[in-house]
């Protein structure tokens, strides 16, 4: 991590120390043991930029940063350990403190909330390396964080297929494809009363980056039961299963039940197979680039534009369900 090229100081003309090559790397701890005088405070010194040296270099690795702390054992004493570290550098645990001071407060502003640079520059990359060590030592929380997350949208899949699965039933195979382009419609119509809700809540906004979702989660959920009740009063599958078949066979469609009952045991044909194949890769790669896109939007709004998010999705999704 630190490099040091054939060092050398000098005063009035008087060596100190020279041809001095080391190599500090990453994972080690180094201690510099010598007589008084022997210049031990001077090469830190020189380590740390606060003094150059007479000839030689010292070379840090790019995206490293050095931290310097006093060499007064009494200077630390009212502060603990992680403190006391993080001071070598004093503008990271300047920054701390003015976070932990917004942390305690009971309500904050639209200033409090709005990006600083100084956390961009020295906070936001010291969680980021600790996350990717904290990650490569461990990898159990981010296994358990992916099953998670695999077990939430098997969920979502399962609790939006029978919605999907009703479609075809009920609908004559002509009209099928609108039926499924009214179905993403109504999809896109949800996103914009989740936004909404997100609007009234105030989750995009900056001053509610502390905020708890409890409340807003909790009236999605009780938005989506009350909407699953009305579609299982309403909607009478028995009945509009018959009702398509008699349509059907008026206007002389072929239903599945018409159909040979061994097509099912057929198998793909070379072309049909490669067919289905890229069609399941095309939804896949633009579920990835949507919700990407989107999520980081949501960063982009907030942090630059300074504006919430939800109403500028909302917007957004209600321009492209007009465009359609």
């Amino acid at each position: 991590m630190i490099t040091v090229s054939d060092l050398g100081l000098a005063y009035s003309g008087q060596p100190l120390f020279s041809h001095v090559d080391l190599q500090f790397t990453k994972g080690n701890c180094y201690g510099i043991i010598g007589a008084n005088g022997a210049g031990k405070s001077t090469f830190l010194k020189i380590l740390s930029g606060q003094l150059e040296p007479t000839s030689g270099e010292v070379s840090i690795l790019p995206k490293t940063r050095m931290s310097v702390l006093k060499q007064d054992q009494n200077a630390y004493n009212a502060y603990n350990v992680m403190d006391t570290v993080i001071m070598g550098n004093q503008r990271l645990y300047d920054i701390g403190k003015e976070k932990d001071a917004l942390y305690e407060k009971e309500e904050m502003t639209e200033a409090d909330g709005s990006a600083n640079p100084d956390y961009t520059n020295y906070v936001v990359p010291a969680r980021q390396a600790y996350a990717a060590e904290a990650t490569a030592g461990n990898h159990g929380p981010l296994i358990f964080f992916v099953a998670v997350l695999l077990l939430v949208l098997v969920s979502m899949a399962t609790f939006r297929s029978p919605a999907v699965a009703l479609m075809p039933d009920v609908t004559i195979k002509p009209l099928r494809s609108k039926a499924n382009a009214v179905i993403n419609l109504m999809g896109a119509a949800g996103g914009i009363i989740v936004l909404g809700l997100g609007a009234v809540f105030g989750t995009g906004k900056a001053e509610n980056a502390l905020m708890s979702y409890t409340l807003f989660f909790t009236a999605i959920s009780a938005l989506m039961l009350v909407s699953l009740v009305i579609f299982l009063w309403r909607v009478k599958e028995p009945q509009l299963v018959h009702e398509m078949h008699e349509e059907s066979h008026r206007y002389g469609i072929a239903t599945e039940e018409d159909a040979d009952p061994n097509s099912g045991d057929r198998k793909l044909s070379k072309g049909e197979f490669k067919s289905l194949i890229l069609i399941l890769m095309s939804v896949v790669f633009w579920f990835f680039g949507y919700n990407a896109v989107t999520s980081k939007y949501a960063v982009y709004a907030s942090s630059v534009l300074d504006l919430d998010y939800n109403l500028t999705l909302m917007i957004a999704t209600g321009a492209a369900i007009v465009a359609y």
